[in-house]
C-alpha cells in the first residue's frame, strides 16, 4: 500500500513522528549560524539584519512545518491549480515586461544597464 492509498486518518502525534528530525535540526542550526553571522557583521547589532533574519527564518520555518504536516491528497488536488497559476504568472511577466508603465522589468532592464554599478 503506497502512502497516497491510504485510508486511516492519522494523528498529529504519528505525524509528528514521522518527520525527520535531523534534518529539521540541521536546518535550525544552518538559520542560527545565519543570524550569528550577521549578528557579527554588524559589530554586534541587532537591528536591522540579525533580527530580520531571525524572524523571516521563524515564519518560514513554521511554513515548513505546516507544509510537512497537511496531508498528501491536499497537495495532489492543489498541483494541477498551482501549475496553472505559475504559467499565468509567466505570461504576465512576459507582457509587463513589454509595457511603457514598467520600464525596469525583465530583460529590458538588464540590457539598458540598470543593474551596473557606479563608481
Amino acid at each position: 500500500m503506497g502512502v497516497f492509498t491510504q485510508s486511516v486518518p492519522r494523528g498529529l502525534r504519528e505525524k509528528l513522528y514521522e518527520i525527520n528530525w535531523a534534518l529539521v535540526l540541521l536546518i535550525i542550526l544552518i538559520g542560527m549560524i545565519g543570524v550569528g553571522m550577521l549578528y557579527s557583521v554588524e559589530g554586534g547589532q541587532w537591528d536591522p539584519y540579525a533580527s530580520r533574519h531571525a524572524v523571516r527564518f521563524a515564519a518560514g520555518f513554521a511554513v515548513m512545518l505546516t507544509v510537512a504536516l497537511a496531508p498528501p491528497r491536499l497537495w495532489m488536488g492543489l498541483a494541477y491549480p498551482a501549475y496553472l497559476g505559475a504559467l499565468i504568472l509567466l505570461v504576465g511577466v512576459e507582457f509587463s515586461a513589454r509595457s511603457p508603465w514598467a520600464p525596469s522589468a525583465g530583460l529590458k532592464s538588464a540590457r539598458s544597464g540598470c543593474n551596473r554599478r557606479k563608481s
